[in-house]
């Protein structure tokens, strides 16, 4: 609805939206025997928990919605006596849950500005990026980070990148993530990580451990994936404890073995050093070659023992197991509910 007014050569128009953004409003003037005009579009919003990201885009091959917050859009474009049509576009995302194929996020917040020249093409303002809560099957949280996206490149740019997960921080250098599938390697740095909450598939039920480790992982991204090459691990002093249930524990036959020492030594292992180079392969597979070094006290009197452990798990297969067992509806609907 709105209004229409015509005075020679000259047209404006004034239009309010209904709906679900009932305060918006759309001004046009156009001179015609100048030709020139301008645009302005004001107070444009969305609820995506009323009217869902899926009910106003049709994206047939990406499983991706929003279900909860807000995005208002502003903007103003202008042209002049023949000239390049110029303006900007304003996109302030506020508090968005959804999912995007098996990730549930809440409380994603960015401004996005993007300017535009007919004569150049459509360029983005660099922006930043917050979200509260990411489930890939396990939790991440208070996640932030700087972003600019290079429309013409089909690449986009992050920097001072950080969240919070297993109890610690992970923090990563800037990278550049590009269509043409060109890799790029970034540092990541974890710092505190709880060893208790890293345990968190089934095939480690038999296993508590506590304790701290800090790391860093050269990180290679592409179109393939990613890998990781000479990453590396340390535990923080002082330490701590690991107890591995087995029956090669207790049984007096397996303990000749080396195996069998190694499950003994594990039963109750008091462990002062803790260290692990880490690769993880494009195939998925997370390799750890550990040196543990401490003593049983249960054990040979606890006299001083050095471990040496090779640890392999395809992380894919322990994501779509942790995945299988969980609601993404559930999931956002308990975190609306917070």
């Amino acid at each position: 609805r709105g209004k229409l007014n015509l005075d020679g050569p000259q047209l404006e128009a004034q239009l309010s939206t209904s709906g679900p953004a009932e305060d918006a409003s759309i001004e046009i003037e156009l001179d015609t025997a100048a030709g020139s005009g301008r645009a302005v579009i004001a107070g444009l919003v969305n609820s995506f928990a009323q009217r869902p990201l899926k009910k106003i885009l049709v994206l047939p091959d990406v499983d991706i919605d929003f279900t909860g917050g807000t995005v208002q859009v502003d903007g103003t474009f202008d042209w002049r006596g023949g000239g390049p049509l110029r303006g900007s576009l304003r996109a302030r995302f506020e508090d968005i849950a959804g999912y995007y194929s098996t990730v549930a996020y809440t409380g994603v917040t960015s401004d996005v500005t993007m300017q535009y020249d007919s004569s150049i093409g459509l360029s983005a303002e660099p922006a930043e990026l917050r979200a509260d809560f990411v489930d890939f099957g396990f939790e991440l949280r208070d996640i932030s980070a700087r972003y600019a996206l290079q429309l013409q490149d089909s690449a986009i740019d992050v920097s001072d990148l950080q969240l919070a997960a297993f109890g610690g921080v992970v923090r990563a250098d800037p990278f550049s993530l590009r269509s043409t599938g060109e890799p790029d390697t970034v540092l990541v740095r974890v710092e505190s990580l709880d060893l208790a909450r890293l345990l968190i598939v089934d095939e480690f039920e038999s296993v508590d451990v506590t304790g701290f480790v800090n790391g860093t992982f050269p990180v290679t991204l592409s179109t393939e994936g990613m890998r990781v090459e000479g990453g590396h691990i340390d535990g923080i002093e002082p330490g701590g404890v690991i107890r591995y249930r087995t029956a090669a524990a207790t049984d007096p036959a397996a303990t000749d073995s080396p195996l069998g020492v190694a499950a003994k030594a594990l039963s109750n292992f008091e462990y002062e050093t803790l260290t692990s180079d880490v690769d993880y392969l494009e195939n998925g597979d997370l390799v750890l070659a550990m040196q543990i070094r401490g003593r049983n006290p249960d054990m040979q009197g606890g006299r001083e023992v050095v471990l040496n452990l090779g640890v392999e798990n395809n992380i894919p297969e322990m994501l779509r197991s942790l995945q299988a067992s969980r609601n993404i509806e559930e999931i956002l609907e308990r975190r609306a509910n917070r």
